[in-house]
């Protein structure tokens, strides 16, 4: 039973605070803009959320997240995109829905 796993120091700052945000809520839908508040914390947001531009970088950080830590990135068992609200970290699961 392996579980999620990573080692540690191969992720990028801002993966590694995309992925800590997604763990201390494990299970749990995180919105878009709650994660690049975590991954670029510096860097305001718009009145409505996301921007276009902030919305692809997520996009590709949580790619690049995925590749790290999934088995098999391009069927990702851990990360999971919520459509239009974000993404979810399922820890545990041992088998995708």
């Amino acid at each position: 039973e392996a579980g999620l796993e990573w080692q540690d120091g191969s992720l990028s700052p801002a993966e590694d605070a995309a992925l800590r945000c997604l763990l201390a809520e494990a299970n749990e839908v995180q919105t878009a803009e709650a994660l690049f508040a975590a991954a670029w914390p510096d860097e305001p947001q718009g009145r409505g959320g996301l921007r276009p531009d902030q919305r692809d970088r997520l996009r590709r950080l949580m790619f690049q997240l995925r590749q790290r830590v999934e088995p098999t990135p391009a069927d990702p068992r851990y990360v999971r995109t919520a459509h239009g609200v974000g993404y979810a970290l399922y820890p545990d699961t041992e088998t995708s829905a």
